[in-house]
């Protein structure tokens, strides 16, 4: 997998992250397959996050802390939100109309509350 970050894109609309997945074949090293990694580097990242958060996160805990409201941050919120019961996300991001959509989208999947620092 190769990944890149491009500071520039999403002020083009463009995803942050750019990823890249070769599958090779093991024995003769020929490529079999090349795709898109965005996704798998979100879902990985965000599964992480939640096992880390499983195994490491008081049972009880109810706060979440978020910095940044890139496509990552919703897959860690997803994969948290099934191993601990979030009610509130303290929330910090650098840009106020990013903000306002990440809170939008996310609210309409969880009942949870926002404080924006």
């Amino acid at each position: 997998k190769r990944v890149a970050l491009s500071h520039e894109n999403p002020s083009l609309e463009l995803p942050f992250i750019q990823a890249l997945m070769i599958v090779m074949d093991a024995r003769r090293g020929f490529p079999l397959a090349c795709m898109s990694g965005g996704w798998v580097t979100h879902m990985r990242t965000g599964a992480a996050s939640g096992l880390a958060t499983q195994l490491l996160a008081n049972k009880e805990a109810s706060v979440l802390g978020i910095y940044g409201t890139g496509a990552q941050a919703y897959t860690q919120l997803d994969a948290i939100m099934e191993v601990r019961p979030i009610k509130k996300v303290l929330l910090y991001n650098r840009t106020p109309r990013n903000t306002y959509l990440f809170c939008g989208k996310v609210r309409k999947k969880y009942n949870i509350d926002f404080v924006v620092l």
